[in-house]
């Protein structure tokens, strides 16, 4: 019954007993109406407060207000021990007290608040599992409607869910690409598009069209027709027979014609006058003792700058020595230079004593190596560098030992490689020159601290580098430090989003460091700490990478 207020009462009214039952009842009434309130609104939940630290296997908690079941409990600050190598639930029962048990479900029946993990001296990990009541709703777009019966939050998670179904999106608040009246729309649009559809005229005379079973009797009839012909004595009478060609071809002098009857020069002697021109991609000479010379194999002329290694290709896959002479011109400070190439291929595998020789500023890395075919190719540069405008030629190649007139055939130039990873075996060639251009002297004789980019690095655990200078650490990197409860877990060293060198730290049970993990460059160094009675007593250090 609606609760009735007197609202006129006088001086001199007396107060009766049906009264005093009136407002007691009120008061009863008004109670009721507050727990019900707190059960549509979650039944379990806090208000406030109940936030959870810990120190070893006890777990201390601040002060707080929730409700179990519609009933509201206040509940002062405390403390609660955590059972040791276990998983446990803390909770507050319909008594007003904080408890913990292993199991999920009784913690879930009243009111939940934390999960602990621990071991025999310490928490291992930790989760907030309380239900805090706000004035906003998060929507759980994942929840998979289960029943025609929840609480309002998780009413409007069922319904994130559904709509997100509906409209295919990642996220239930994207805007459909269509709505339905648009998909409608389109629907019916394409059903009356005669255009895209078959019609049954079109399609009879589809039907008529050559079958696949006519088309082949039309083709084997050709073949066999064709068969005839080939074996045929003489197909073409009045024709010369390929026999007839082949005994002509095979006569030595089969037209009878002489080097002067073409202008042309005797194979053996003779003499030429006058300018040579030729057109051929290379010359070969056979020399004396296994040894041959071919000139001008491979060239490139580049119109533009790129960025990329120079990668010669060469048909060498045999047990051959090699010399290759490689002339250029960048169109930069390096202008031409000419470098000689020496190596052994041995085989399709090892390349054994290579070396080169340099003349002019070019300083770019050399390598020998093997493509995919086990044939050697030239690197010259990296896959950073640039060659402006390189005008790049191989003009001479010398092979001795076991040379053929092939291997003058197969050369060629690659203009700015950006990916060497399909060459195997590389080699960095050595620099047979033997001396240093005088600029190059010149420019480092004359710079302020010659050696500034070297540091002093020790190879044994006994060496020892001395300095008197001092050190200033000028770089502009930051810190972000990370905590596990109240204990500093982690250092990153960052290079704004990148993490130059992490440091991880891991702690025994009773608070002391145990073990600093530092990451860097791909190097691992961890320093492992022992105790005595409490004390600090030793370190030991372990380096991987």
């Amino acid at each position: 019954m609606t609760y009735q207020a007197k609202t006129n009462w006088k001086p001199d009214d007396p107060v009766m007993e049906t009264d005093y039952i009136r407002i007691e009842q009120g008061i009863a009434d008004a109670h009721q109406l507050v727990k019900d309130l707190a059960n549509e609104l979650g039944g379990s939940f806090v208000v406030s407060g109940l936030t959870f630290t810990y120190t070893g296997l006890t777990a201390n908690y601040a002060a707080g207000v929730a409700y179990v079941k519609g009933q509201r409990f206040s509940i002062p600050a405390g403390s609660i021990v955590l059972n040791a190598n276990q998983g446990q639930y803390i909770y507050l029962d319909t008594d007003g007290v904080i408890k913990k048990s292993t199991s999920q479900a009784v913690a879930d029946s009243v009111c939940p608040l934390w999960y602990f993990s621990t071991n025999a001296s310490a928490v291992l990990s930790y989760t907030d599992r309380r239900n805090i009541l706000s004035d906003t709703i998060t929507v759980d777009q994942t929840q998979v409607p289960s029943s025609n019966t929840a609480k309002w939050p998780k009413f409007f998670s069922y319904f994130a869910y559904l709509f997100k179904s509906v409209t295919g999106e990642a996220d239930w608040k994207t805007t459909p690409v269509k709505t339905i009246k648009q998909l409608w729309t389109d629907l019916s649009n394409h059903i009356a598009d005669t255009v895209s559809h078959v019609t049954a005229a079109e399609r009879t005379a589809w039907n008529a069209k050559e079958t696949h079973a006519g088309a082949q009797a039309k083709a084997d009839a050709v073949q066999t027709n064709l068969t005839n012909h080939i074996n045929a004595t003489d197909p073409h009478p009045g024709y010369a027979l390929d026999s007839d060609l082949s005994a002509h071809v095979s006569q030595t002098n089969p037209h009878k014609t002489s080097a002067s009857d073409v202008g042309a020069v005797p194979a053996a002697g003779g003499k030429m006058t006058g300018n040579l021109e030729m057109n051929s991609s290379r010359l070969a000479f056979t020399g004396p003792a296994n040894f041959n010379t071919f000139l001008n194999v491979a060239s490139h002329s580049a119109q533009a700058s790129a960025t990329g290694a120079i990668v010669i290709n060469t048909p060498i896959n045999t047990s051959v020595a090699v010399r290759a002479k490689i002339e250029g011109y960048c169109y930069n400070s390096n202008a031409s230079f000419e470098l000689v190439v020496g190596l052994y291929s041995n085989g399709t595998t090892t390349i054994l004593n290579p070396g080169y020789l340099m003349q002019g500023s070019f300083r770019h890395t050399v390598r020998a190596a093997r493509d995919a075919s086990g044939k050697i190719v030239i690197i010259l540069g990296n896959v950073t560098d640039t060659f402006p405008e390189a005008k790049i030629s191989v003009s001479r190649v010398d092979v001795s030992k076991a040379p053929t007139l092939t291997q003058g055939d197969g050369w060629s130039i690659s203009y700015g490689v950006t990916d060497l990873t399909p060459y195997s075996n590389q080699t960095t060639l050595t620099d047979k020159t033997g001396f240093a251009l005088a600029s190059d002297l010149t420019a480092h004789l004359s710079a302020a601290d010659p050696h500034s980019q070297y540091q002093l690095k020790g190879t044994a655990n006994t060496d020892v580098n001395k300095t008197k200078a001092v050190q200033l650490q000028t770089d502009t990197r930051s810190l972000v430090l990370t905590y596990t409860g109240n204990q500093l877990t982690k250092v990153e060293e960052m290079d704004g989003a990148t993490a130059v060198k992490t440091t991880n730290l891991t702690y025994n049970g009773d608070g002391t460091l145990a073990t600093t993990q530092e990451v860097a460059g791909g190097t691992t160094v961890t320093k492992t700490l022992a105790y005595t009675s409490g004390k600090l007593s030793g370190v030991t250090k372990a380096v991987t990478g």
